[in-house]
């Protein structure tokens, strides 16, 4: 049975093979891609590029914040509950389980 490597593992393993790879010659660049593939799980074309690829920090741009507070989102899954016709809502704006077609219509009826 073969594991699969974490995201981690193959970066740290390239990282390592790269300066091999890149002086090698051609048949040893065979050689050194196929091992690479027989431990990662690459496909080939994919193997070659990162092996050839110059290793670049990726820099996580900052999630924006929510636009709406907790409030506003409460009363927009009430509305888009109530539009939708699917879905009980309950008075303090919680989506609850769907309700059985025949009593939907009695539930939202009571509710407005």
């Amino acid at each position: 049975m073969h594991k699969r490597m974490t995201a981690t593992a193959r970066a740290e393993l390239a990282d390592a093979i790269r300066p091999r790879y890149a002086t090698a010659a051609v048949k040893e660049k065979r050689k050194i891609l196929e091992q690479f593939i027989a431990a990662t799980g690459y496909h080939e074309k994919s193997a070659i590029r990162l092996l050839n690829s110059v290793p670049t920090l990726k820099v996580r741009r900052r999630q924006r914040g929510s636009l709406y507070d907790e409030a506003v989102r409460a009363g927009l899954r009430y509305r888009s509950a109530e539009h939708l016709g699917c879905l009980a809502v309950d008075h303090q704006f919680e989506l609850r389980r769907p309700l059985p077609l025949a009593t939907q219509g009695a539930a939202l009826a009571r509710r407005t």
